[in-house]
């Protein structure tokens, strides 16, 4: 929907559109940083709901347990997401441990798989540039498994992806 807006020159419903999808304000932005925002979600989908869960799959299928392995990465990702969710007056408060413990078993198993993912897209982009910005990145932010990811594809298709590109 946000691309056809887009395609049809209607830049006002691209950036509802936007910010109904990812609950951001993108009231002010650029038609640069909507399609900036945009690839930067979804690239990030296509690593947590594929190749994420891929890696994982992979990985524990050497041990007969793959499907395991694609369920023990979603469901990761849903209670780091979760405990991380903003917090609305409705809402039942988070404890700040469970908050931590998510956040850390969520960096720790997707530690790997950002960096396959990485690695692939350097692959099939432009794979100097693409291991330049990881590297220039993990120097910065050594646990942003996110931001190795966006790095990687920055670099791969030559585009400026992340808050803090480097």
């Amino acid at each position: 929907g946000i691309r056809d807006a887009l395609d049809a020159g209607d830049e006002d419903l691209a950036r509802e559109l936007l910010a109904r999808w990812q609950r951001v304000d993108a009231a002010d932005l650029p038609r640069s940083e909507i399609v900036r925002h945009v690839i930067e979600h979804s690239v990030l989908s296509a690593h947590r709901h594929v190749f994420g869960v891929f890696a994982w799959y992979t990985l524990l299928a050497a041990l007969g347990l793959g499907p395991a392995g694609a369920v023990l990465y979603r469901v990761s990702e849903y209670v780091y997401t979760y405990a991380n969710r903003p917090a609305r007056p409705t809402s039942q408060p988070v404890s700040a441990s469970v908050v931590e413990n998510a956040s850390s078993a969520w960096a720790a198993i997707d530690w790997l798989p950002a960096r396959v993912t990485a690695l692939s897209f350097a692959f099939v982009g432009s794979f100097e540039e693409a291991v330049d910005s990881w590297r220039r990145h993990e120097a910065v932010n050594p646990l942003d498994n996110d931001g190795v990811v966006l790095a990687a594809t920055a670099g791969a298709v030559n585009v400026r992806l992340g808050e803090n590109d480097p």
